[in-house]
This record gives structure tokens, C-alpha cells and sequence, in this order.
């Protein structure tokens, strides 16, 4: 690997060029890191009770909800390196923050963070006001939002785990089921390595290595439907914010939004429609200034909008752009009962969903607390490995999936829906959604879908 790099980034002969001299040396450093700790993790055990893939929110409460669970044996792979942040901000609502609690870190997760409690839904035009409204409004209540920065989330979490139950550096290429006193998940990485364990959790995103291999396995179909809508999504800097609620600005074919993170951090997005062949590899400024393109060109008035000023105040390392898909058959894509194969999924990797609902992050978290108690059902962690294990384990995954698609696959359908409905261009479409959101629309049901109690973590 070392080759690799020295020709990738080594100088010509004779050359004194230091910045590539400067670039050569930072990759030797990271390879001899990367290599000492991959022998590190070789000479230790690679056999395991569950594997979780994916150190994102969704694998690490999930591999939380199992060691509090009494799974003793518990890894987390995770491809970035550690200290890499990912992401910008997930909206919380009241189901998440449930699933916290149970999980044990809530208190800490609410920690310097605001808690919002009013909506506005305005335009584009000077941020022209259609409704505004009160949580306490929302039936179902009391209800608790709060913008949390990804990077804290995923802090929080990993401070309950036990020590080195993550390892970092290390991307999952497939998984492959086994025969050998019941089954066991061999989980192959880039470097070749092979681990086993008797359970395995994709929690690894909307592009799912472990999803893919079970689709290999199972004959399903497990591919993301792209809705044809792109996000860029950012955390802007004030000094005094200049919004202290949730505001969804509607324009036509655009539409953003912001809400505070921190006393100082406003979280924005921009979502807009957007060819499915369109590069997603931009980075950092460039991001920004499609942002910037994207709402000029549809209207010149979304340049005295919060959202134009929030986009001037993101640094470029704290920008993102994903397109957006979901995936609507969730239970006929896994469900165990045809397959027999002991492997879960959890977050963007069983159901992906569009952000019109802000509950990707909450179900995600949902699903840490529900498969852990579905295990614990059948005690499954309480076993030996062998097939009397490997059944109870077939059983509790079937029973999660179950759970989940009657929960998430309504959520999945109605956030498609409603993104399409908002993100409409068409005049007369546009003038009857406004219309009707400034003199119908009743906020008593808003909520209805966030009111989900995934209940307490029981052994």
C-alpha cells in the first residue's frame, strides 16, 4: 500500500516540490496507522455475538440497545477514520427523543441544545408568512423538537459504548451466511480480513453493503427508488440568530428551511428537483454555490430570504448534497421469514425515506430500541452459538421486520407524497397549496406520526 501511495503523490526524480513532499509523508503516516491498527485488530478476536455496520447514529444506538441488552460480544465497523465527522444536523421529534430515553442518553444528548417549540411555513418572497403555529397546538402532545448536530449525536452515543467496541477505518465489501452449528455471518473487508458473528445489523446507509449481499442471497430486491429531488443541507454561524423557530420557506419547484442547533448554529436546507444523472461528487464550496444558483434562478426574491443569508454563513466544511430516494416494499424486500438469514438492517438501509417528514433520524433510532427487544424476546443473547441461537434470532428478526414495515412504510409513502406536493412548480398547483395553508390548514394532526412510543429496553 505504501507503494501506492509514494506513486500516487511522490515527486519526480529530482523535483523539490513540497507541497507533494508534504502530501507523500501525510500518507505514509496514515497507512503506517492504518496498517498498525488493522494488526492490532488481527491479533484480536474476529469472532463475535453481533456485528453492527455503519458507526452512524442508527449502528451505534443499535449497538447500544444490545449491549444494555446483555450482548456481550458487540463490534461496530465503520469505514470512515476516527475523528471524522459526517453529516450536519438531524431534526428530532418527540419519538426520537423516546428511544434516547430508553436507550439512556437522552439527558446527555439534550445537552446545550435548544428546544424548539413554534413552526412557520412562509414564502420565498421576504419570507412572507402562511401559518405559524405552536407545538402545543398539535394533538397528541406534549411535544419535544430539537435540532441536534450530527457530530454531538454520534458523541453522545459512542461515550455509552463499551470501550473499543468500534472499529474504525474498516469497509464492509459483502456478507455471507455460513452452516456451522447454526448460521454465521462471515463479514468481508477491504483489506481482506474475514469476521464472523451469529448476528449482523446493516446500519451502513442508504447504499447498504450488508442490504446488497442480502439481496444477493435472498433473490430480492432491494434497490432505492431516486425521487428526483436533490438536498444540500448546511450549518450556518451568527453571532445572534436570526430564527429561533422551525421556518419552511416554500418558493415554486424549491423549497428550504431552518431551524436552530446550538445558540449560535443554524441548521438550512435547500431541496429542489434535480436530474438523476447530475454529479453528487461536488465538495464544500462548490455545494454552495449551487445552492446559491438553484434558488436565484427560480426566484430573485429568495435572495432576501434567512435561507440566502445562512448559506453566506456556512463554512465549507459543514455542507452537504445527497439526492434523495426511499424505498416503499420494506417487508417483501426483508422479510425473514423466506430468507432464514441472520441479518438485520436499521436507518437508510431498511427504509429509506425522503427528509419531507424529518423522521429518518427518529426511526432510526427506533429501530436500535425495537430489534434489541425483539431479541431479547426470545433470549437469544442468553444462547450458546449454534441453531438453537440462529432460530431465535431468524424469529426475533422476523418479528422486528414485521414492527417495522407497519410502522415505517406509511411514514415512507407520505413523506414521498408531500415532498412531491411542495416541491410542485406549477402556478395553479402552487397558488392552491398556499391558499389552502394560509386559510385551511388545522396543525392538529401535524404531529400525529412523531406521537410513536417505542417503549422502555427490557432484558
Amino acid at each position: 500500500m505504501s507503494s501506492y501511495y509514494c506513486y500516487r503523490y511522490g515527486c519526480p526524480r529530482g523535483a523539490q516540490n513540497s507541497r507533494l513532499l508534504q502530501k507523500k509523508k501525510q500518507c505514509q503516516l496514515r497507512t503506517e496507522a492504518r496498517d498498525g491498527h488493522r494488526t492490532t485488530c488481527a491479533s484480536q478476536n474476529t469472532s463475535y455475538d453481533a456485528i453492527v455496520v455503519g458507526g452512524g447514529p442508527a449502528g451505534l444506538a443499535t449497538a447500544l440497545a444490545l449491549q444494555k441488552t446483555g450482548w456481550e460480544r458487540v463490534k461496530v465497523l465503520e469505514r470512515q477514520q476516527i475523528g471524522t465527522g459526517g453529516g450536519t444536523a438531524l431534526g428530532l421529534w418527540t419519538n426520537a427523543w423516546k428511544a434516547l430515553d430508553a436507550l439512556g442518553v437522552g439527558d446527555d444528548v439534550r445537552s446545550n441544545v435548544p428546544r424548539v417549540g413554534k413552526v412557520q411555513v412562509c414564502r420565498e418572497d421576504s419570507d412572507r408568512v402562511l401559518t405559524s403555529f405552536d407545538l402545543s397546538r398539535c394533538d397528541g402532545g406534549p411535544h419535544e423538537f430539537r435540532g441536534v448536530l450530527r457530530d454531538h449525536l454520534v458523541s453522545c452515543l459512542t461515550s455509552h459504548l463499551l470501550p473499543d467496541t468500534i472499529q474504525y477505518d474498516t469497509r464492509v465489501i459483502s456478507c455471507n451466511v455460513t452452516s456451522h452449528q447454526g448460521s454465521t455471518v462471515a463479514v468481508e473487508t477491504d483489506d481482506a480480513s474475514t469476521l464472523t458473528a451469529d448476528l449482523v445489523i446493516g446500519a451502513d446507509g442508504i447504499k447498504s453493503a450488508v442490504a446488497a449481499s442480502y439481496g444477493r442471497m435472498t433473490g430480492r430486491d432491494v434497490s432505492i427508488n431516486y425521487v428526483g429531488q436533490t438536498a444540500i443541507r448546511g450549518v450556518a454561524t451568527y453571532d445572534t440568530l436570526p430564527c429561533d423557530c422551525i421556518r419552511q420557506v416554500l418558493g415554486s419547484g424549491v423549497r428550504a428551511g431552518v431551524y436552530p442547533v446550538s445558540e449560535k448554529e443554524l441548521y438550512w436546507y435547500v431541496c429542489f428537483v434535480d436530474n438523476e444523472n447530475n454529479s453528487s461528487s461536488m465538495q464544500g464550496e462548490e455545494i454552495l454555490q449551487e445552492a446559491r444558483m438553484v434558488l436565484e434562478t427560480s426566484s430573485q426574491t429568495w435572495m432576501s430570504s434567512v435561507v440566502w443569508n445562512a448559506i453566506s454563513r456556512t463554512p465549507t466544511d459543514r455542507v452537504s448534497r445527497s439526492r434523495l430516494g426511499d424505498r416503499w416494499d420494506i417487508f417483501d424486500a426483508f422479510s425473514s421469514n423466506a430468507a432464514r438469514v441472520p441479518i438485520a438492517l436499521a436507518g437508510d438501509a431498511l427504509h429509506p425515506m425522503t427528509p419531507n417528514l424529518g423522521q429518518g433520524g427518529c426511526t432510526a433510532l427506533e429501530d436500535a430500541v425495537i430489534l434489541a427487544s425483539c431479541l431479547c424476546a426470545t433470549e437469544a443473547h442468553q444462547k450458546p452459538s449454534g441453531s438453537d441461537r440462529s432460530r431465535r434470532i431468524s424469529e426475533s428478526i422476523g418479528e422486528y421486520t414485521r414492527q417495522r414495515a407497519t410502522r415505517v412504510t406509511p411514514l415512507v409513502i407520505r413523506s414521498n407524497l408531500m415532498g412531491r406536493a411542495l416541491q410542485t412548480g406549477f402556478p395553479p398547483i402552487v397558488f392552491a397549496r398556499d391558499t389552502f395553508i394560509s386559510n385551511a390548514f388545522n396543525p392538529s394532526h401535524f404531529l400525529d406520526h412523531a406521537t410513536f412510543d417505542c417503549g422502555e429496553l427490557g432484558r
